[in-house]
């Protein structure tokens, strides 16, 4: 299993909180810079695009990616989100990977051996280790691996993969040209139906609405979502999340 943290050039302070632990860094992509040709051609090169695809004209079409705003900025900080994930991704190959933001912050102390042997039974494509409620609701906690089948839950500070390519696949498919783009179709795992760009966690919940991925009990991450410090993909302030009542385990959780 590779276990790797996403983490932004100009933020080497994040990165000390992971020397002589057991993940690896891998360069974030620093979204507000894609407006850069050269920038914009390195990241399409790592993760296999066309370039046109990050210009403003492609992104800033709503039928290629899915947002309220019109400010090109807003979504560049977004899609840098998205590619960073997407590329740590495509590194681990056929490996399971554990990826984590910088700004995770674990509530237990974790091993190589002790996540093995967390993971080694998950049968879904992916275990988030961290994540995010949107209110109060009930799971039954009898089980390590609690299924996830509705929107409830966000976040993708802290999860495990167990089959990479088959998320590589679903994530490269909103690049596809010439074709029509879906918010919701039935065969958007097969990665042949263009499914309409949208932030990273926003993405994962097509896994989580088609019970094919659930979180582990207890969570081994949080995240700092009051504040509003990622810098990467900031919704903080957007989305006002003190109102949304976002809270995290265990406030959030009891057994039925």
């Amino acid at each position: 299993m590779k276990f790797v943290y996403i983490n932004l050039r100009r933020k080497k302070d994040r990165a000390k909180t992971f020397v002589d632990t057991i993940f690896e860094r891998v360069e974030a992509c620093d979204g507000l810079k894609l407006k850069e040709d050269k920038y914009r051609k390195i990241w399409a090169d790592k993760v296999g695009i066309d370039e046109a695809i990050l210009t403003e004209k492609w992104l800033m079409n709503r039928s290629n990616f899915k947002t309220l705003s019109n400010k090109f900025d807003y979504v560049l900080k977004r899609v840098g989100c998205y590619l960073s994930h997407l590329y740590a991704l495509i590194m681990a190959e056929e490996q399971p990977i554990l990826i984590l933001e910088d700004d995770a912050q674990a509530l237990q102390q974790v091993t190589k051996e002790s996540l093995n042997n967390l993971l080694k039974d998950t049968e879904k494509e992916i275990t988030f280790l961290g994540c995010a409620f949107h209110g109060y609701h009930k799971y039954d906690l009898t089980n390590p691996f609690i299924n996830i089948t509705t929107q409830h839950i966000t976040g993708a500070f802290s999860y495990y993969v167990k089959n990479p390519k088959n998320i590589v696949r679903v994530l490269k498919s909103v690049f596809q040209e010439n074709k029509k783009s879906y918010d919701k179709n039935k065969d958007w795992y097969s990665g042949k139906i263009k499914m309409r760009m949208r932030p990273i966690d926003e993405m994962y919940l097509l896994f989580n609405s088609n019970n094919m991925s659930c979180f582990l009990m207890p969570l081994i991450y949080t995240h700092p979502y009051e504040a509003n410090n990622s810098d990467i993909n900031n919704q903080g302030k957007a989305y006002e999340y003190k109102k949304l009542a976002i809270t995290f385990y265990p406030k959030q959780l009891t057994t039925d």
